[in-house]
């Protein structure tokens, strides 16, 4: 039974690693179209929600190495400690939390994006 929970958190864990790495890419492919936009059209209101974008997306990109950091580091001693599973749930609970808050503002940022976007096009 152990070793089944154990394998479902590390599940769970590398789950969130491979969710965080694409919101990476996507933070990366997000960051090229503002700059896009920028060659289009400059106008000072353009220009300061674009700036507000570009400050959101440092922002989470922090977040979001942050919580890889977190993440690796607990996938890292599950591995090598199969006792420290019971700690882990602890860790677990926060995780969630703060994978939901990231999401959330990752979805809130690509919202921003679009309605930008579709405005100008």
């Amino acid at each position: 039974m152990k070793t089944l929970r154990l394998e479902h958190i590390l599940f769970e864990l590398e789950s969130w690693m491979r969710t965080l790495i694409f919101m990476e890419k996507e933070n990366t492919k997000i960051k090229i179209h503002l700059a896009m936009i920028t060659k289009i059209s400059t106008g000072d209101e353009l220009l300061k929600k674009i700036e507000h974008l570009h400050n959101s997306l440092i922002n989470n990109d922090h977040l979001l190495l942050i919580m890889r950091n977190f993440i690796k580091k607990e996938i890292d001693t599950l591995k090598h400690n199969a006792n420290y599973y019971t700690e882990s749930i602890k860790h677990r609970q926060k995780f969630r939390k703060g994978m939901l808050l990231i999401e959330k503002q990752f979805n809130e940022i690509k919202e921003k994006l679009l309605l930008l976007s579709a405005n100008l096009f």
